[in-house]
């Protein structure tokens, strides 16, 4: 078994069935409930988002607000 693990790919091995069945209409075809070229796609759009420069902006700048 663990051979066969260490010779798949991430995107064979996916997220389980019930993610999409039962959490499907509160999650959508999101990230969190998607597979394959789908979430490998949705990770590509949203990577840029945790840029360590736009994640230290986005801290920044809830402080900021807490402050206040």
């Amino acid at each position: 078994m663990v051979k066969e693990l260490a010779n798949c790919k991430s995107l064979e091995l996916g997220k389980p069935i019930y993610l999409q069945k039962e959490l499907g209409a509160l999650l959508g075809m999101g990230i969190l409930t998607s597979n394959g070229d789908l979430w490998a796609h949705q990770r590509k759009v949203i990577a840029p988002e945790f840029f360590m420069d736009k994640v230290k902006v986005k801290f920044s700048l809830n402080n900021r607000i807490l402050r206040c």
